[in-house]
């Protein structure tokens, strides 16, 4: 254990010396609880509570006690001289403690609670710091208490970057002098507009660090800093990266007999007719970063309805803030005709408008029904003979869709990705891009430049290194197998990014099926997906078929809220909280969450993403003692009609059966059983 000294072979500790610092510890132990009881503070009281902390500063009711006693002490005392002599005792009783334990939590927040006064020389603060960071210069302890220190004394961030850059030349191994440069730098780069010159020497000195250290990923983690840093947009943002409908699009609404509800067409970009029935036509807006309000104004020519008191709802498993918006725009039953509808976006902190448009077309009559999906129409695209067979190795599958081939940038309506960089961002990237290539040169299938090199390729953007940032995740998984489920996900997760770009690539993914269920599914299986990424562009999509990769939870894919069907089997989803995104989803009637992992593991994990529903108010308002609670949360008010929960641990659970039955009250199918 850390800490613990080591002896010789066939030598052992003198083990009466540990019997009576344990003696001593007990009674000074129980004299200090008995004081503290007592609320006695004597000088002799306290002489025996400085003994105890020296000997184990770990024992935070002694430091508590001394607070106690400290203000009682300057209750009774007044003069300034006097209570600054008390303080500076408890100091010189601190750095006592420290050299027992360096890393005592009670001891440094002592510190701080008695620098908080006022009285104390912050010199001699940053004296000690200075000693102690020289002996362990990644004691987390004192960097943590050296920002502390300069936030009381008033130094800038541009003063103690000359410090950071000190240890960093001393050791580039000293990751905590890297961290620590980069929380300075964050505040020097909002406060100043010479981000340029100010990455560009950063980035002169990680090079200096690997050329000299390859091996060593200190420097690494902090270029990857600097990449999110260059990356950036220059703006603040939020801005508008995907919207359903799109922008351009024609969408028609039929309202049969005048009578609700309505029954939406429209053609999505891998040019397949959809078909849905709802009782309003969802607006959705997606941003590149969350906000806790929307400011989205819709106006409609010729005007309809009341569209200015449209209320924007946010979609996400903690409410707000949120990337993803949606509304309802209100259409009556004497509203036919063709008209044009105008979202507006307003970005206060850059002033920026971000407008989309789209065609609206409102028709009545009989459009035609869809017929009602039952068990001997309903099939999951899985188990489809004309679906093909899934390959068992991911990187395989990819190379068979031919990945490689040249991006098809025809066909997109809007280009949801692209940064509107300046010049000097694309010159930093191209840069490294050149000196990472250069160290390679020297340091051949080295792991950190290989994947650095990946991370700024992709960063650049530019379509035509994506094959070649493929090659170096295919080389990385070979050269660094025990991170290969890492390589493997950033590949895939390249892939789909490279493919959504275009309707060319979707079409690759693009499943046309017969039957009620169907115009269609998006086929994203058997692709090792660790997350759902680029839902801006899928949110014209109502069939999805996520099966056979390694998802963990569904965040995210709240925003279709177009999705009928999804298909999520073979993953490893741990527990129902896991599924909480799909709460938002209103449309979902199909759900396949077979083959995962759900009621495998007593601890559930994935519940820091499920907040809403974890606090005690919630479950005794559900009334749920027996942990059925967590069902309750997720699926109740949810209109699933098929649900599949084979192959998890809880489905052989009666009790987890009856729950999803109470919850799901319209469920007609459970594991391919009428309810």
């Amino acid at each position: 254990m850390h800490g613990r000294k080591r002896f010789p072979v066939g030598q052992t500790p003198d083990k009466s010396k540990d019997q009576a610092k344990r003696e001593k510890l007990k009674k000074l132990l129980s004299e200090t609880l008995q004081n503290h009881h007592d609320r006695c503070y004597t000088k002799e009281a306290l002489q025996k509570n400085a003994q105890l902390l020296e000997l184990n500063p770990e024992f935070y009711t002694g430091w508590n006690y001394r607070k106690l006693a400290v203000r009682h002490l300057f209750d009774v005392e007044t003069d300034e001289t006097v209570r600054k002599t008390i303080l500076d005792q408890e100091l010189q009783l601190v750095e006592r403690a420290l050299q027992s334990n360096v890393k005592s939590y009670g001891a440094w927040y002592h510190r701080k609670w008695v620098i908080e006064f006022g009285l104390s020389s912050l010199d001699h603060e940053f004296m000690l710091l200075k000693k102690l960071l020289k002996v362990d210069s990644r004691n987390f302890h004192g960097w943590n208490y050296r920002r502390f220190a300069i936030k009381k004394k008033g130094t800038t961030a541009e003063e103690e970057l000359d410090y950071a850059t000190e240890k960093i030349n001393e050791n580039f191994s000293n990751y905590s002098a890297w961290h620590y440069r980069s929380t300075l730098l964050s505040s020097v780069i909002r406060d100043k507009k010479s981000k340029e010159e100010i990455l560009d020497e950063e980035y002169k000195l990680v090079n200096q660090a690997y050329f000299t250290e390859p091996d060593d990923q200190s420097a690494w983690f902090y270029n990857t800093w600097l990449l999110g840093e260059t990356n950036s947009r220059s703006d603040a943002g939020p801005h508008v990266v995907g919207s359903w409908p799109e922008n351009g699009s024609i969408i028609s609404v039929n309202i049969q007999d005048g009578a609700f509800p309505l029954t939406v067409s429209y053609k999505t970009i891998v040019n397949s007719e959809q078909t849905f029935t709802t009782g309003a036509l969802p607006l959705v807006i997606t941003l590149d970063k969350m906000v806790s309000s929307l400011a989205a104004t819709v106006r409609v020519e010729p005007e309809i309805g009341n569209p200015s008191e449209t209320t924007w709802r946010p979609l996400s498993a903690v409410r707000v803030p949120s990337k993803t918006w949606v509304a309802d725009l209100p259409i009556s039953s004497s509203s036919e005709g063709k008209y044009t509808v105008f979202l507006e976006v307003s970005s206060p902190t850059v002033g920026e408008v971000t407008s989309v448009s789209f065609n609206l077309e409102i028709t009545s009559g009989d459009p035609g029904s869809r017929k009602e999906t039952d068990r001997e129409t309903f099939s999951w695209p899985g188990k489809s003979a004309s679906a093909g067979e899934l390959e068992a190795d991911t990187t395989a599958k990819l190379e068979r869709l031919d990945i490689c081939g040249p991006t098809a940038e025809a066909g997109c309506t809007q280009d949801t990705t692209e940064l509107k960089r300046a010049n000097w961002q694309e010159k930093l990237l191209e840069a490294q891009i050149e000196i990472l290539r250069d160290l390679l040169e020297l340091e051949r299938n080295s792991k950190w430049p290989l994947l650095t090199l990946a991370r700024v390729l992709a960063a650049h953007g530019s379509t035509s290194f994506t094959d070649e940032v493929l090659e170096l995740y295919k080389l990385l998984s070979d050269i660094n197998p025990d991170h290969g489920d890492y390589y493997k996900a950033q590949y895939s997760c390249l892939y789909i990014d490279k493919v959504t770009r275009s309707a060319d690539g979707l079409k690759k993914l693009w499943w046309d099926c017969q039957g009620s269920l169907s115009s269609g599914w998006l086929r994203w299986n058997g692709l090792g997906l660790h997350e759902f990424k680029y839902v801006e562009r899928l949110l014209w999509v109502q069939r999805l078929d996520l099966s056979h990769n390694r998802l963990r939870t569904l965040n995210g894919l709240e925003a279709l809220q177009l999705l009928e069907a999804l298909d999520v089997s073979h993953n490893k989803l741990p527990s129902v909280t896991s599924l909480a995104s799909l709460r938002a989803v209103r449309s979902l009637q199909y759900l396949n969450i077979s083959h995962n992992e759900i009621g495998s593991h007593p601890v559930d994990t994935s519940r820091y993403s499920f907040p809403s529903a974890l606090t005690n108010e919630v479950r005794d308002h559900l009334g749920e003692r027996d942990g059925s609670w967590e069902i309750q949360a997720v699926f109740g008010g949810m209109k699933l009609k098929v649900l599949a929960i084979t192959g998890n641990t809880a489905a052989s659970d009666e009790q987890f059966r009856k729950s999803i039955l109470k919850a799901l009250p319209s469920l007609k199918l459970l594991d391919e059983e009428e309810v």
